[in-house]
């Protein structure tokens, strides 16, 4: 099954998001960040027609938001943090959930469209934070 390539960044932000964080420590910002998606993969699940996902889009977009403040805030925690992260753990239960939701999602009529609509200024202020952060 082919995947995008917008949802292989989300996955991968997922990863890095669930490797990498914590408004506290790492272990915060990766519980908060599995929290946000287990509740987005129990909306996902709901949706069963494509009038369902287009009545969810603006909860999705919350979701995808959320997601994004995590990362921007693991990201800006890692660059004032000692602390390592082990990039090589396995990816979660819960990610390989999402993944699964996702590409169900996708394969409705629209549904790439509708999701990467939702997840489109996410991911906007994401890459424009990288941007800003990676000249420094």
């Amino acid at each position: 099954m082919l995947v995008s390539r917008r949802m292989k960044a989300i996955i991968f932000f997922v990863l890095m998001l669930f490797c990498s964080c914590a408004p506290n420590s790492l272990a915060d910002f990766q519980k908060e960040g599995e929290a946000v998606c287990r509740n987005l993969i129990e909306e996902l699940k709901e949706i069963e027609t494509r009038e369902d996902l287009v009545k969810a889009a603006p909860h999705l977009r919350a979701y995808f938001e959320k997601l994004v403040d995590l990362m921007i805030g693991a990201r800006q925690y890692l660059k004032d943090s000692e602390e390592v992260v082990d990039l090589a753990e396995p990816r979660s239960e819960v990610s390989q959930a999402l993944a699964e939701e996702l590409r169900r999602i996708y394969q409705m009529e629209s549904g790439r469209d509708v999701i990467e609509k939702a997840q489109k200024e996410a991911l906007l202020r994401l890459d424009a934070f990288e941007s800003r952060h990676s000249k420094s």
